[in-house]
């Protein structure tokens, strides 16, 4: 989902013509692009990150989905 919100919140951008509006824009689709890659690294979160600790992350089960099938 981050990696559609931030094509399309790029995409949006050279439609505005206000700064403020590009510049809102602007740090939504990079906001949105880098938890697209945050999470797409195969990892176990770590214990230091609260309630998500020790659970895999996005990028991690779609390597088990992956493996799964092949």
């Amino acid at each position: 989902m981050s990696l559609l919100m931030a094509i399309g919140f790029g995409l949006l951008l050279p439609l505005a013509s206000n700064l403020d509006v590009q510049t809102l824009l602007s740090a939504t689709a990079s906001f949105c692009a880098v938890s697209f890659l945050v999470t797409a690294v195969p990892v176990k979160y770590p214990r230091w990150m609260g309630s998500y600790s020790g659970h895999p992350s996005d990028g991690l089960q779609v390597l088990h989905l992956l493996k799964e099938k092949s």
